[in-house]
Protein backbone atom coordinates (compact mmCIF):
# COMPACT_ATOMS: atom_id res chain seq x y z
CA UNK A 1 0.00 0.00 0.00
CA UNK A 2 1.42 3.35 -0.99
CA UNK A 3 -0.30 5.41 1.72
CA UNK A 4 1.64 5.60 5.01
CA UNK A 5 0.36 8.74 6.74
CA UNK A 6 2.24 8.91 10.07
CA UNK A 7 -0.67 10.45 11.92
CA UNK A 8 -2.79 7.42 11.08
CA UNK A 9 -0.29 4.70 11.92
CA UNK A 10 -2.41 3.59 14.85
CA UNK A 11 -5.23 2.70 12.47
CA UNK A 12 -3.57 -0.58 11.54
CA UNK A 13 -5.53 -2.21 14.34
CA UNK A 14 -8.79 -0.58 13.18
CA UNK A 15 -8.73 -1.07 9.41
CA UNK A 16 -7.76 -4.49 8.00
CA UNK A 17 -7.89 -5.40 4.31
CA UNK A 18 -9.82 -8.57 3.56
CA UNK A 19 -10.60 -10.48 0.40
CA UNK A 20 -13.71 -11.24 -1.61
CA UNK A 21 -17.31 -10.74 -0.54
CA UNK A 22 -17.58 -14.36 0.63
CA UNK A 23 -14.26 -14.17 2.45
CA UNK A 24 -15.31 -10.92 4.12
CA UNK A 25 -18.45 -12.57 5.43
CA UNK A 26 -16.44 -15.47 6.85
CA UNK A 27 -13.94 -13.13 8.50
CA UNK A 28 -16.32 -10.39 9.62
CA UNK A 29 -17.18 -11.21 13.22
CA UNK A 30 -17.26 -7.53 14.14
CA UNK A 31 -20.90 -6.99 13.27
CA UNK A 32 -24.16 -8.87 12.81
CA UNK A 33 -25.22 -9.75 9.30
CA UNK A 34 -27.25 -6.96 7.75
CA UNK A 35 -28.16 -5.14 4.55
CA UNK A 36 -28.07 -1.35 4.53
CA UNK A 37 -29.77 1.13 2.18
CA UNK A 38 -29.46 4.92 2.03
CA UNK A 39 -32.86 6.62 2.30
CA UNK A 40 -31.62 9.79 0.51
CA UNK A 41 -34.57 11.62 2.07
CA UNK A 42 -34.53 15.34 1.31
CA UNK A 43 -35.71 16.15 4.83
CA UNK A 44 -33.46 13.97 6.95
CA UNK A 45 -31.19 11.40 5.32
CA UNK A 46 -30.75 8.04 7.05
CA UNK A 47 -29.33 4.57 6.62
CA UNK A 48 -32.00 1.88 6.77
CA UNK A 49 -31.04 -1.40 8.43
CA UNK A 50 -32.29 -4.90 7.54
CA UNK A 51 -31.16 -7.77 9.73
CA UNK A 52 -29.89 -10.67 7.61
CA UNK A 53 -30.57 -14.21 8.82
CA UNK A 54 -28.33 -17.17 8.02
CA UNK A 55 -30.85 -18.31 5.41
CA UNK A 56 -30.46 -14.98 3.61
CA UNK A 57 -33.84 -13.57 4.61
CA UNK A 58 -34.18 -9.95 5.73
CA UNK A 59 -36.08 -8.25 8.52
CA UNK A 60 -36.53 -4.48 8.82
CA UNK A 61 -34.66 -3.15 11.86
CA UNK A 62 -35.16 0.61 11.67
CA UNK A 63 -32.42 3.03 10.73
CA UNK A 64 -30.19 5.84 11.89
CA UNK A 65 -29.99 9.46 10.78
CA UNK A 66 -26.84 10.48 8.94
CA UNK A 67 -26.89 14.04 10.24
CA UNK A 68 -27.43 15.40 6.72
CA UNK A 69 -30.01 15.61 3.98
CA UNK A 70 -30.52 13.69 0.77
CA UNK A 71 -31.55 14.79 -2.70
CA UNK A 72 -34.95 13.12 -2.56
CA UNK A 73 -34.44 11.29 -5.85
CA UNK A 74 -32.17 9.11 -7.95
CA UNK A 75 -28.44 9.83 -8.03
CA UNK A 76 -27.49 7.80 -11.09
CA UNK A 77 -24.38 6.50 -9.38
CA UNK A 78 -22.93 3.46 -7.65
CA UNK A 79 -21.43 3.77 -4.17
CA UNK A 80 -23.69 6.29 -2.40
CA UNK A 81 -23.20 4.01 0.60
CA UNK A 82 -20.05 1.98 1.19
CA UNK A 83 -18.49 -0.18 3.88
CA UNK A 84 -14.91 -0.09 5.09
CA UNK A 85 -12.93 -3.13 4.06
CA UNK A 86 -13.02 -4.64 7.54
CA UNK A 87 -16.77 -4.05 7.88
CA UNK A 88 -16.50 -1.88 10.99
CA UNK A 89 -17.74 1.33 9.38
CA UNK A 90 -20.20 2.63 6.84
CA UNK A 91 -19.75 5.86 4.89
CA UNK A 92 -22.76 7.64 3.40
CA UNK A 93 -23.19 10.66 1.16
CA UNK A 94 -25.61 13.47 1.98
CA UNK A 95 -26.31 15.01 -1.45
CA UNK A 96 -28.66 17.70 -0.15
CA UNK A 97 -26.28 19.06 2.49
CA UNK A 98 -23.03 18.46 0.56
CA UNK A 99 -21.55 16.28 3.28
CA UNK A 100 -20.43 12.74 4.08
CA UNK A 101 -21.14 10.71 7.23
CA UNK A 102 -19.22 8.00 9.07
CA UNK A 103 -21.23 5.39 10.99
CA UNK A 104 -19.96 2.62 13.24
CA UNK A 105 -21.35 -0.89 12.82
CA UNK A 106 -22.08 -2.38 16.23
CA UNK A 107 -21.75 -6.10 16.98
CA UNK A 108 -25.47 -6.65 16.40
CA UNK A 109 -25.36 -4.89 13.02
CA UNK A 110 -27.00 -1.68 14.25
CA UNK A 111 -25.38 1.65 13.45
CA UNK A 112 -24.13 4.64 15.42
CA UNK A 113 -23.42 7.98 13.78
CA UNK A 114 -19.84 9.02 14.50
CA UNK A 115 -19.14 12.15 12.47
CA UNK A 116 -20.27 14.32 9.55
CA UNK A 117 -18.01 16.50 7.38
CA UNK A 118 -18.17 18.68 4.29
CA UNK A 119 -17.72 16.72 1.05
CA UNK A 120 -15.51 19.34 -0.58
CA UNK A 121 -17.95 19.94 -3.41
CA UNK A 122 -21.62 19.84 -4.40
CA UNK A 123 -24.01 16.91 -4.62
CA UNK A 124 -21.77 14.11 -3.31
CA UNK A 125 -23.01 10.89 -4.90
CA UNK A 126 -20.37 8.19 -4.36
CA UNK A 127 -17.85 7.51 -1.60
CA UNK A 128 -14.96 5.07 -1.06
CA UNK A 129 -12.64 4.21 1.85
CA UNK A 130 -9.33 2.46 2.38
CA UNK A 131 -7.02 2.46 5.40
CA UNK A 132 -8.43 5.61 6.95
CA UNK A 133 -8.64 7.55 3.70
CA UNK A 134 -12.13 8.55 2.52
CA UNK A 135 -12.70 10.01 -0.94
CA UNK A 136 -15.95 11.52 -2.17
CA UNK A 137 -17.18 12.04 -5.74
CA UNK A 138 -19.04 15.34 -6.05
CA UNK A 139 -21.35 15.57 -9.08
CA UNK A 140 -22.93 19.03 -8.81
CA UNK A 141 -21.72 22.50 -9.72
CA UNK A 142 -18.38 21.85 -7.99
CA UNK A 143 -17.82 18.41 -9.50
CA UNK A 144 -14.60 16.89 -8.29
CA UNK A 145 -13.08 14.32 -6.01
CA UNK A 146 -12.10 15.36 -2.50
CA UNK A 147 -10.47 13.50 0.37
CA UNK A 148 -10.76 13.17 4.13
CA UNK A 149 -9.06 11.15 6.84
CA UNK A 150 -10.99 9.08 9.36
CA UNK A 151 -9.46 7.99 12.66
CA UNK A 152 -12.44 6.17 14.10
CA UNK A 153 -13.85 9.32 15.65
CA UNK A 154 -13.45 12.24 13.26
CA UNK A 155 -13.60 12.96 9.54
CA UNK A 156 -11.06 15.64 8.62
CA UNK A 157 -10.48 17.30 5.26
CA UNK A 158 -7.12 16.55 3.64
CA UNK A 159 -5.60 19.87 2.53
CA UNK A 160 -4.83 19.90 -1.19
CA UNK A 161 -6.83 16.74 -1.91
CA UNK A 162 -9.51 18.18 -4.21
CA UNK A 163 -9.07 17.37 -7.90
CA UNK A 164 -11.21 18.16 -10.96
CA UNK A 165 -12.48 15.44 -13.26
CA UNK A 166 -11.58 15.20 -16.96
CA UNK A 167 -13.57 18.30 -17.93
CA UNK A 168 -15.07 21.34 -16.21
CA UNK A 169 -18.37 20.54 -17.93
CA UNK A 170 -20.92 18.11 -16.51
CA UNK A 171 -19.26 14.75 -17.19
CA UNK A 172 -21.95 12.57 -15.61
CA UNK A 173 -19.60 10.97 -13.11
CA UNK A 174 -20.97 7.67 -11.83
CA UNK A 175 -18.65 6.13 -9.22
CA UNK A 176 -15.43 6.52 -7.27
CA UNK A 177 -13.48 3.65 -5.69
CA UNK A 178 -10.00 2.80 -4.47
CA UNK A 179 -8.12 0.07 -6.28
CA UNK A 180 -7.61 -3.05 -4.14
CA UNK A 181 -4.02 -2.02 -3.34
CA UNK A 182 -5.20 1.53 -2.48
CA UNK A 183 -2.53 3.02 -4.74
CA UNK A 184 -5.05 4.73 -7.02
CA UNK A 185 -8.61 6.00 -7.28
CA UNK A 186 -10.89 5.30 -10.25
CA UNK A 187 -13.83 7.38 -11.49
CA UNK A 188 -16.20 6.58 -14.37
CA UNK A 189 -17.73 9.34 -16.49
CA UNK A 190 -20.98 8.48 -18.28
CA UNK A 191 -21.24 11.70 -20.24
CA UNK A 192 -17.73 11.71 -21.73
CA UNK A 193 -17.15 7.94 -22.09
CA UNK A 194 -13.99 8.26 -20.00
CA UNK A 195 -12.33 6.52 -17.08
CA UNK A 196 -10.24 8.69 -14.75
CA UNK A 197 -7.38 7.34 -12.67
CA UNK A 198 -5.72 9.23 -9.81
CA UNK A 199 -2.47 8.00 -8.29
CA UNK A 200 -2.61 8.31 -4.48
CA UNK A 201 0.55 9.91 -3.12
CA UNK A 202 2.33 9.11 0.14
CA UNK A 203 0.64 12.04 1.87
CA UNK A 204 -2.83 10.82 0.85
CA UNK A 205 -3.41 13.44 -1.85
CA UNK A 206 -4.16 12.37 -5.43
CA UNK A 207 -2.28 13.29 -8.56
CA UNK A 208 -4.05 14.85 -11.52
CA UNK A 209 -6.57 12.77 -13.43
CA UNK A 210 -5.11 10.29 -15.92
CA UNK A 211 -7.85 9.98 -18.53
CA UNK A 212 -8.54 6.85 -20.59
CA UNK A 213 -11.21 6.55 -23.27
CA UNK A 214 -13.72 3.85 -22.32
CA UNK A 215 -13.97 0.90 -24.69
CA UNK A 216 -17.76 1.04 -24.52
CA UNK A 217 -20.22 3.87 -24.23
CA UNK A 218 -21.65 5.25 -20.99
CA UNK A 219 -19.27 3.59 -18.51
CA UNK A 220 -21.23 3.38 -15.26
CA UNK A 221 -20.60 1.13 -12.27
CA UNK A 222 -17.51 -0.96 -11.65
CA UNK A 223 -15.89 -3.41 -9.29
CA UNK A 224 -12.52 -5.13 -9.04
CA UNK A 225 -11.99 -8.75 -9.95
CA UNK A 226 -9.03 -11.12 -9.87
CA UNK A 227 -5.59 -9.51 -9.58
CA UNK A 228 -7.12 -6.06 -9.44
CA UNK A 229 -8.91 -6.28 -12.78
CA UNK A 230 -11.24 -3.31 -13.28
CA UNK A 231 -14.67 -4.51 -14.47
CA UNK A 232 -16.89 -1.71 -15.84
CA UNK A 233 -20.48 -1.75 -17.08
CA UNK A 234 -21.18 -0.07 -20.44
CA UNK A 235 -24.78 1.19 -20.41
CA UNK A 236 -24.77 2.58 -23.99
CA UNK A 237 -27.16 5.33 -23.00
CA UNK A 238 -29.90 2.77 -22.35
CA UNK A 239 -30.08 1.65 -26.00
CA UNK A 240 -32.19 -1.56 -26.15
CA UNK A 241 -30.06 -4.73 -26.11
CA UNK A 242 -26.77 -2.82 -26.42
CA UNK A 243 -25.40 -3.33 -22.90
CA UNK A 244 -21.93 -4.71 -22.26
CA UNK A 245 -19.10 -5.14 -19.75
CA UNK A 246 -15.43 -4.31 -20.23
CA UNK A 247 -12.33 -5.20 -18.23
CA UNK A 248 -9.08 -3.29 -17.83
CA UNK A 249 -5.71 -3.51 -16.15
CA UNK A 250 -4.41 -0.39 -14.42
CA UNK A 251 -0.72 0.43 -14.70
CA UNK A 252 1.34 2.16 -12.00
CA UNK A 253 0.41 5.52 -13.49
CA UNK A 254 -3.34 4.84 -13.08
CA UNK A 255 -3.90 4.50 -16.84
CA UNK A 256 -6.43 1.83 -17.85
CA UNK A 257 -5.53 -0.74 -20.52
CA UNK A 258 -8.28 -2.78 -22.15
CA UNK A 259 -8.35 -6.54 -21.65
CA UNK A 260 -11.84 -7.47 -22.84
CA UNK A 261 -14.64 -5.40 -24.21
CA UNK A 262 -17.06 -4.22 -24.81
CA UNK A 263 -18.48 -7.74 -24.27
CA UNK A 264 -22.21 -7.61 -24.94
CA UNK A 265 -24.74 -9.22 -22.62
CA UNK A 266 -27.63 -8.50 -24.99
CA UNK A 267 -29.51 -6.63 -22.29
CA UNK A 268 -30.40 -2.98 -21.67
CA UNK A 269 -28.59 -0.43 -19.48
CA UNK A 270 -26.20 -2.51 -17.34
CA UNK A 271 -25.31 -0.19 -14.48
CA UNK A 272 -24.30 -1.59 -11.08
CA UNK A 273 -21.55 -4.20 -10.80
CA UNK A 274 -20.59 -6.58 -7.98
CA UNK A 275 -18.03 -9.39 -7.83
CA UNK A 276 -18.00 -12.69 -5.96
CA UNK A 277 -15.92 -15.84 -5.51
CA UNK A 278 -12.65 -14.01 -4.83
CA UNK A 279 -13.11 -11.89 -7.90
CA UNK A 280 -13.94 -14.73 -10.30
CA UNK A 281 -17.59 -13.85 -11.03
CA UNK A 282 -19.14 -10.48 -11.88
CA UNK A 283 -22.84 -9.65 -11.74
CA UNK A 284 -24.39 -6.61 -13.36
CA UNK A 285 -27.90 -5.22 -13.11
CA UNK A 286 -29.63 -4.41 -16.40
CA UNK A 287 -31.72 -1.53 -15.16
CA UNK A 288 -34.01 -1.12 -18.16
CA UNK A 289 -35.11 -4.71 -18.56
CA UNK A 290 -35.13 -5.92 -14.96
CA UNK A 291 -32.49 -8.64 -15.24
CA UNK A 292 -29.07 -9.60 -13.89
CA UNK A 293 -26.26 -10.92 -16.07
CA UNK A 294 -23.24 -12.93 -14.94
CA UNK A 295 -19.69 -13.02 -16.27
CA UNK A 296 -16.62 -15.11 -15.46
CA UNK A 297 -13.38 -13.22 -14.81
CA UNK A 298 -10.27 -15.08 -15.94
CA UNK A 299 -6.92 -15.03 -14.15
CA UNK A 300 -5.69 -12.71 -16.91
CA UNK A 301 -8.61 -10.32 -16.40
CA UNK A 302 -10.54 -11.50 -19.44
CA UNK A 303 -14.33 -11.69 -19.34
CA UNK A 304 -16.65 -14.47 -20.51
CA UNK A 305 -20.42 -14.13 -20.56
CA UNK A 306 -21.92 -16.88 -18.38
CA UNK A 307 -25.62 -16.02 -18.47
CA UNK A 308 -27.23 -13.11 -20.25
CA UNK A 309 -30.18 -13.54 -17.88
CA UNK A 310 -28.88 -14.98 -14.62
CA UNK A 311 -32.23 -14.01 -13.10
CA UNK A 312 -35.13 -11.64 -13.68
CA UNK A 313 -36.16 -9.03 -11.15
CA UNK A 314 -39.59 -8.32 -12.57
CA UNK A 315 -39.29 -4.54 -12.70
CA UNK A 316 -38.14 -2.60 -15.75
CA UNK A 317 -36.72 0.88 -16.31
CA UNK A 318 -35.80 1.16 -12.65
CA UNK A 319 -32.64 1.58 -10.55
CA UNK A 320 -31.18 -1.71 -9.39
CA UNK A 321 -28.35 -1.60 -6.82
CA UNK A 322 -26.78 -4.90 -5.86
CA UNK A 323 -24.25 -6.44 -3.53
CA UNK A 324 -23.04 -9.96 -2.79
CA UNK A 325 -22.66 -11.41 0.70
CA UNK A 326 -21.41 -14.97 0.78
CA UNK A 327 -23.99 -17.21 -0.87
CA UNK A 328 -26.56 -14.44 -1.33
CA UNK A 329 -27.16 -11.64 -3.81
CA UNK A 330 -29.25 -8.62 -2.80
CA UNK A 331 -30.79 -6.18 -5.28
CA UNK A 332 -32.46 -2.89 -4.42
CA UNK A 333 -35.44 -2.73 -6.74
CA UNK A 334 -36.49 0.85 -7.43
CA UNK A 335 -39.67 -0.39 -9.13
CA UNK A 336 -41.16 -2.29 -6.21
CA UNK A 337 -39.30 -0.20 -3.60
CA UNK A 338 -37.92 -3.33 -2.01
CA UNK A 339 -34.92 -5.66 -1.83
CA UNK A 340 -34.92 -8.86 -3.89
CA UNK A 341 -33.03 -11.80 -2.40
CA UNK A 342 -31.26 -14.58 -4.32
CA UNK A 343 -29.23 -17.60 -3.28
CA UNK A 344 -26.17 -18.46 -5.35
CA UNK A 345 -25.74 -22.13 -6.17
CA UNK A 346 -22.43 -23.97 -6.45
CA UNK A 347 -22.69 -23.61 -10.23
CA UNK A 348 -23.34 -19.88 -9.97
CA UNK A 349 -27.07 -20.05 -10.69
CA UNK A 350 -29.39 -17.72 -8.79
CA UNK A 351 -32.55 -18.87 -7.01
CA UNK A 352 -35.09 -16.32 -5.82
CA UNK A 353 -35.82 -16.29 -2.10
CA UNK A 354 -38.46 -13.59 -2.33
CA UNK A 355 -38.23 -9.94 -1.40
CA UNK A 356 -38.82 -7.47 1.37
CA UNK A 357 -40.66 -4.21 0.67
CA UNK A 358 -40.82 -0.86 2.39
CA UNK A 359 -38.04 1.28 0.91
CA UNK A 360 -38.74 4.95 0.19
CA UNK A 361 -38.87 6.01 -3.46
CA UNK A 362 -35.81 8.21 -2.85
CA UNK A 363 -33.60 5.28 -1.73
CA UNK A 364 -30.14 4.87 -3.25
CA UNK A 365 -27.27 2.47 -2.68
CA UNK A 366 -27.06 -0.91 -0.97
CA UNK A 367 -24.42 -2.62 1.16
CA UNK A 368 -24.68 -6.25 2.27
CA UNK A 369 -22.55 -7.51 5.15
Amino acid sequence: MRFHWMALASLASIFAVTGSASAREADDDHGGRAVYVLSNDAGANSVLVFDRARDGSLHAAGGVATGGTGSGGGLGTQGALTASRDGRWLFAVNPGSHSVSALRREHDGTLTLVDVADSGGDLPASVTESGGLVYVLNTGARQNISGLTFDGAHLRTIPGSTRPLSSPENVGAAQIAFTPDAEALVVTEKGTNRIDGFVVRLDGTPGDAVVTASSGQTPFGFAFGRRGTLVVSDAYGGAPGAGALSSYHLDDGASAHLVTGPLADGRTAPCWVAVADEGRIAFTTNAHDGTLSSFAIGSDGSLTLVESIATSIGSTSTPLDLDVAGAYVYVRDGGTQGIDIFRRGADGTLTSLGAIDGLPASANGLVAR
